[in-house]
């Protein structure tokens, strides 16, 4: 059964200083009115706990004690049980028990914008206690009482559990209602700068939005979305944040996979990740809303849901007389600026599904996603997508095709609006429609602006361009080219530019160690043959651990001649600044950009005992979590994700490895929807 406690009677410190009397904001928007109250409501009017709400009902009559439980076993039953619901936004749910659940993890970086100091303090002593919880009982209760919490065993009075309902086009056709089939929004936090994150409990079990679905989610999946999501916040790309990480002591069913070392080998480990966001709405909240209004059901939902999302995400748009057409414009800036940082990471989605596309510009849902490991644009991460809709060199692409979609449902608001502001138009059409056509016009320029940018910076460019697309062609796309036709790594290649510029600095300190000011030293790259000497030394440097054929070497040494140390020498010139503080800066660009680590899918599989994937039956590791690998993969890619690896290797074993390329038995390793 479940417990209800008071806040004041949680015994634990973290949710004594995070929680803050909010329950989910969403509420604030009408939900399923078959529910209208949830049935841990019962729970929550007695004095105490669940158990004594049992006990009451123990002491009366068996007819009068037999009503009352079936009438909460009906009810709990009828959250469980997938129905359309046509004019909510939401409905309650009760997450399903969790036999015995294990915190694995606790997210003290999260934690440091949450609340005071003592957080992410408290978090770190925890993980601590987590590696080796056997030998001790230090912070046991409080351990204990997060177990409970984040499983969904006990609930704090008054914040119930609800479900987010949104529609979505799925590989370019309309599914209907689709909804948090395993996600369960249990109450919100407010952080250090005053603005607010839902929390959600991902893999609790059953909502009406679950289809055929058993709403449970496996270890493997969970610790990957618990570790990406922080590997992309270290990263600057926005994205939902996580929380907390537990086993739920349960197995989960996927005929689809095969876990090495369980007796049944479709049965997995089951988790619950929780997870952060601000806003859990989506491209497919706004299609779900317009569909329905459309075929009559809950009149202005599309307004509604707009006026929402203004007053808490867009606060800034209330009173704008033209503030739907502005929600939509910042919506497209903001999916524009996401995407290009996808693209200049090499970060792969795999199911960019209009369900799955955020409207505050957040990453949302990691389920097949992936990083490139040799430089291909074509590639396909999700082993599902057998029309490469969802490839890496489609995202720009794709994530236009849904703004349309976004725009399509929002038209009729922006159009109404358009008539209020230009009342003497006869001609409110074609007016609107011109509107809405610029606002996604305006989407490639804004994401080649980001996308140029970006990749300019990840190339050591330091100083701020009018022009990134012309330094874009000059200097990026040549080297794209390279490590494309030669199958480099992406970001092994990107992060040895660093390198190539200390070692191009440590040489011309050797050779001419007077040499201070540029401008007034002759130091023609074309004709200089002391830099063309030293470039073969260069190259039998960062080519120590490369695979590159003669040919590939060969393109790239004269890369580096012919474009990248012309480009840089030349600007130093130009900027008449000495030649050896500009190539530090250059270096400290570089190093700042090109991440050391990126989570490539075989770092997933190697934190699970004994975790090789066997390419010929597609099984992907162990169930059996290594916990101190795993704490060492979530520093090296959150704390430690810029940090030069051999800086590294004594505290961190795995260090080297995790940064160099992906092993061969994995460069093809995919994953797919089913988690």
């Amino acid at each position: 059964m479940f417990s209800c406690s008071k806040t004041s009677k949680m015994t634990s410190k973290i949710f004594e200083l995070l929680i803050k009397d909010h329950p989910p904001i969403i509420k604030d928007l009408p939900g399923d009115k078959l529910v209208p109250i949830s049935p841990l409501h019962l729970l929550s009017t007695q004095n105490e706990t669940n158990t004594q709400f049992i006990n009451n009902i123990n002491t009366q009559t068996n007819s009068t004690k037999e009503e009352n439980l079936s009438k909460f076993k009906n009810l709990v039953e009828f959250t469980r049980t997938s129905r359309i619901l046509t004019d909510g936004f939401w409905s309650h749910s009760v997450p399903e028990i969790s036999s015995d659940p294990k915190l694995v993890h606790i997210n003290p970086l999260i934690l440091e914008s949450l609340g005071p100091k003592l957080l992410p303090d408290l978090a770190q002593q925890i993980n601590n206690k987590l590696k080796s919880r056997h030998n001790n009982k230090d912070l046991e209760s409080e351990i204990n009482t997060l177990e409970k919490l984040f499983s969904g065993n006990v609930f704090p009075r008054e914040y119930f559990p609800i479900s987010y309902n949104y529609g979505g086009h799925q590989f370019g056709s309309w599914a209907n209602q689709l909804g948090d089939g395993r996600a369960m929004t249990i109450f919100s936090l407010v952080t250090n700068s005053n603005s607010a994150f839902e929390v959600q409990l991902k893999g609790s079990g059953r909502t009406i939005f679950s289809r055929f679905g058993d709403g449970y989610a496996l270890l493997s999946s969970s610790v990957r979305e618990y570790i990406v999501a922080e590997h992309m916040a270290a990263l600057g790309i926005p994205t939902t944040r996580s929380l907390t990480l537990l086993t739920t002591g349960g197995n989960v069913l996927r005929e689809n996979e095969i876990f090495q070392g369980s007796k049944n080998q479709n049965l997995g480990n089951g988790a619950i990740v929780s997870r952060l966001a601000s806003s859990w709405i989506r491209f497919g909240s706004f299609e779900y809303a317009y569909y329905n209004q459309k075929q009559g059901n809950g009149g202005e939902l599309t307004r509604n849901l707009a006026d929402f999302v203004i007053k808490h995400q867009y606060p800034h748009l209330e009173g704008s007389k033209t503030k739907y057409l502005e929600l939509f414009t910042q919506i497209v800036d903001s999916t524009a600026s996401l995407i290009a940082k996808w693209m200049a990471v090499g970060f792969c989605h795999g199911v960019m599904n209009t369900d799955n596309m955020s409207i505050i510009g957040i990453t949302l849902d990691y389920g097949p996603f992936g990083f490139l490991n040799k430089y291909d644009t074509g590639w396909i991460c999700n082993e599902s997508d057998h029309s490469g809709r969802y490839a890496y060199n489609e995202q720009p692409k794709v994530g236009l095709w849904n703004l349309m979609r976004l725009g399509g449902v929002l038209y009729d608001i922006i159009a109404d609006e358009y008539k209020n502001t230009h009342p003497n138009n006869e001609n409110n059409e074609n007016g609107v429609g011109k509107q809405v056509a610029e606002i996604l016009n305006g989407y490639g320029k804004l994401y080649n602006k980001q996308y140029h940018c970006l990749m300019c910076k990840k190339m050591g460019v330091c100083e701020e361009s009018n022009d990134y697309t012309k330094v874009y062609e000059e200097l990026v796309y040549p080297f794209l080219e390279i490590l494309e036709k030669y199958k480099m790594d992406y970001t092994i290649s990107f992060r040895m530019l660093s390198k190539t510029i200390m070692i191009l600095k440590k040489h011309i300190e050797e050779q001419k160690p007077n040499l201070d000011k540029i401008p007034n030293t002759e130091f023609d790259l074309e004709t200089n043959k002391e830099l063309n000497s030293w470039l073969s030394t260069i190259m039998d440097n960062i080519m120590t651990d490369s695979n590159l054929n003669h040919l590939g070497q060969q393109a790239l040494s004269n890369y580096f001649s012919n474009v990248f140390y012309k480009y840089h020498i030349s600007k130093a010139k130009n900027n008449q600044v000495g030649i050896f503080e500009y190539l530090d800066t250059v270096y400290s660009t570089l190093n700042k950009t090109n991440p050391q680590f990126v989570f490539r899918n075989w770092l997933s599989i190697d934190i699970f005992k004994g975790g090789e994937a066997d390419t010929d039956t597609n099984i992907l590791g162990h169930d059996d979590l290594d916990i101190d690998k795993f704490n060492e993969l979530f520093s090296l890619l959150t704390t430690h994700v810029y940090t030069d690896a051999e800086t590294l290797k004594e505290e961190y074993p795995n260090a080297s490895r995790y940064a160099g390329p992906a092993p061969e038995w994995s460069i093809n390793t995919k994953c797919s929807c089913t988690s």
